[in-house]
C-alpha cells in the first residue's frame, strides 16, 4: 500500500516524498528513478535547498518525544 502510494504521488508528479513512520520511527526519502533512503528519525532531512526537518528534534521542541 505504502510502496502503491508513493508511486501515484509520482505519477502525478511529485518529485520527492518524505515518509514519516511513527511506530519504526524510520522515514523513507523516495525520488522518482533514484534508490529510496530509509533513515532514522533522527537524522537530518534535506527537504528543499537547505531547509532541514528532523522528525525526533521537532518532537522533542515541543514535549510530545515522550508521548510516542
Amino acid at each position: 500500500m505504502l510502496l502503491n502510494s508513493i508511486n501515484k504521488l509520482f505519477d502525478f508528479g511529485v518529485e520527492k516524498v518524505f515518509w514519516i513512520l511513527i511506530k519504526n520511527k524510520q522515514i523513507i526519502e523516495a525520488e522518482k528513478d533514484k534508490p529510496w533512503l530509509i533513515k532514522k528519525w533522527n537524522y537530518d532531512i534535506n527537504i528543499i535547498s537547505d531547509n532541514i526537518f528532523n522528525p525526533e528534534n521537532l518532537l522533542r521542541e515541543d514535549n510530545v518525544f515522550d508521548l510516542i
